[in-house]
């Protein structure tokens, strides 16, 4: 239940720092791996519960001292946990380095959504912790893919997706 999830997970971490009497005390944690892609892209109008919960993991992010590290890109079709720990443990000490410590590490939080605006037939999606910009790495090359868009009549579709700095510009043909 991902409407759940974003209000239980924060009230969690604050009734663990309340409890442990560590107001400051710092969650890092781990994206949950969203491989649901291909479904979502075969059927558009299917909600996905896994992108969903990923969303609503963002959720805990308004807290002070919280991270969350990102698993796009670590993750292979079909499989629910990322084989690839490594890259997630750099990523979780990195942003304990940042958070606990005051280092100075571009990027170090996992790219993040952070605005959306109209221009003519485009979208333009906007994300923060993008210095020098985007990189699509993955399964299909430097394609960009997994993002669906809708019209005013709700339906969504397969978005074609590219790269523009900081920015992902999403069209489609149907809407």
């Amino acid at each position: 239940d991902a409407a759940g999830y974003s209000k239980q997970f924060p009230a969690l971490i604050r009734h663990w720092r309340k409890n442990l009497n560590q107001e400051n005390l710092t969650f890092l944690y781990v994206q949950i791996v969203d491989n649901s892609t291909v479904s979502t892209a075969s059927d558009p109008n299917r909600p996905c519960s896994v992108s969903e919960l990923c969303n609503a993991q963002n959720a805990a992010l308004a807290l002070p001292r919280t991270a969350m590290v990102g698993t796009l890109g670590l993750a292979l079709p079909g499989i629910g946990h990322s084989k690839f720990k490594k890259p997630i443990g750099d990523r979780l000490a990195q942003a304990a380095l940042v958070i606990n410590y005051g280092r100075d590490i571009p990027n170090y939080a996992s790219p993040t959504f952070d605005s959306l605006k109209i221009d003519g037939d485009k979208l333009i999606a906007k994300f923060k912790h993008a210095d020098g910009g985007l990189v699509a790495k993955g399964p299909n090359g430097d394609k960009v893919t997994g993002f669906t868009i809708a019209g005013p009549d709700g339906k969504f579709a397969v978005a074609d997706a590219k790269i523009d700095n900081d920015s992902v510009i999403l069209t489609s043909p149907t809407i």
